[in-house]
């Protein structure tokens, strides 16, 4: 009988010893499901708060694209203006045969003018031929394209 009742007592005690491990281990768990909660709480405000400045982010960059692209389609329409009026008016040009001169500097050219006002006989006045002032429009309507290309594209990286 001795045998049994230290058998029962030392199962008593390893209940007990479970029971309290057990205790423990739910108190343990309890306290990181709290943490994890709270963890959960912050980490869905700070993104609200990351979403939301995302969105002011984006509405503001969509203002400026929108923006940018009516000052673009304006450019576009003043273009287009500006090559009609082109294309509807002959091209007038002043031919200079300058002898022994390809290209001077800055006191050539205005000896040049100078001669020129003076009636140069070397000079001549005439209108481009039809396909001459096409290209020519063309060409300066690329340029003014391109060039408003470039400037719009220079505003959006250099304010």
């Amino acid at each position: 009988m001795g045998a049994l009742l230290a058998v029962a007592a030392l199962a008593l005690l390893a209940g007990m010893g479970f029971v309290a491990g057990r205790a423990s281990m739910l108190r343990e768990y309890g306290e990181l499901a709290g943490q994890v909660e709270q963890q959960n709480q912050q980490a869905e405000r700070r993104l609200a708060e990351l979403t939301a400045q995302r969105d002011m982010k984006q509405a503001a960059l969509n203002k400026a694209a929108a923006d940018q692209e009516r000052k673009d389609a304006d450019a576009r329409a003043e273009i287009d203006r500006l090559a009609g009026e082109l294309r509807d008016r002959p091209v007038r040009v002043r031919i200079v045969a300058q002898a022994g001169s390809c290209s001077g500097g800055a006191a050539s050219d205005a000896a040049a003018r100078t001669e020129d006002r003076a009636g140069d006989a070397g000079t001549a006045d005439g209108v481009l031929p039809a396909e001459n002032t096409r290209r020519l429009s063309a060409a300066l309507t690329e340029i003014e394209t391109l060039s408003a290309a470039y400037s719009s594209c220079r505003s959006r990286l250099i304010p």
